[in-house]
């Protein structure tokens, strides 16, 4: 386990390269740790060659430690993301399939803001993504992040209408928790204007139209203080 002059052992170089076929051989070898620490950049940033491999998009070298029997597959960085946090992040879907493959792992671990791989995944717009995890049992699809916002309110937030389906479709998925400040996704879809999100939430029976949310105001106040010309007649017209 011999380290070049940047740090690098060979199993992280061969990873880096891309070169699975070099990676196989080596993790075979006893002294060769899969688990081992890389300080990459600063001693704060620590990395792992599953962690490497999963942001280099290395689907074949991912699946290699994970058919070991003691691959640490919720190791986590310097900001507490796990390999599944930075292939969603870096739209990996392959690599996310391959991970979650592994019932080991443990996928609602939280990063640094307190958010899941599926608020990554949610927040990122990857319909792939969002559609694997909502298969998955394991998660929590309701978890809110520390400012309150569960993976829903971040994809209405940000005008994924198609992902706001996708999550609405998962039934397990409660659409009228408070997020941050007590607004609910509908909220969001009016104050910033996103007529597919409001109408993929409008066509929900679970959603309430006049929920009050932050600010003692409903999705159609915030949509006439936001001048969201394209929701108001939307809402309007569900009264």
């Amino acid at each position: 386990d011999a380290r070049d002059q940047e740090g690098l052992s060979p199993p992280f170089t061969a990873t880096y390269c891309g070169l699975p076929e070099v990676v196989k051989p080596l993790l075979k070898q006893e002294s060769v740790d899969i688990n081992a620490v890389l300080n990459r950049g600063s001693s704060t940033e620590v990395y792992t060659l599953l962690l490497i491999a999963a942001e280099e998009d290395e689907v074949e070298i991912v699946q290699l430690p994970l058919e070991g029997p003691a691959p640490d597959v919720g190791v986590q960085d310097h900001a507490y993301s796990t390999a599944l946090h930075h292939s969603v992040g870096f739209g990996r879907e392959e690599v996310v399939l391959a991970l979650l493959a592994d019932r080991r792992l443990n996928v609602n671990i939280l990063n640094l803001l307190g958010g899941t791989a599926l608020h990554a995944a949610a927040q990122c717009d990857s319909e792939g993504t969002v559609k694997a995890m909502l298969e998955d049992d394991r998660f929590n699809v309701n978890h809110r992040k520390q400012e309150g916002d569960p993976p829903l309110h971040l994809a209405a937030n940000m005008g994924h209408g198609r992902v706001v389906q996708m999550l609405l479709e998962g039934k397990r998925v409660d659409p009228e928790i408070e997020g941050d400040n007590g607004d609910r996704p509908l909220h969001y879809a009016a104050r910033y204007g996103h007529r597919n999100v409001a109408g993929a939430l409008l066509d929900d029976a679970r959603i309430n139209l006049n929920s009050v949310g932050g600010y003692y105001k409903t999705p159609l106040h915030y949509a006439v203080i936001g001048d969201s010309s394209s929701v108001i007649p939307l809402l309007l017209a569900n009264q």
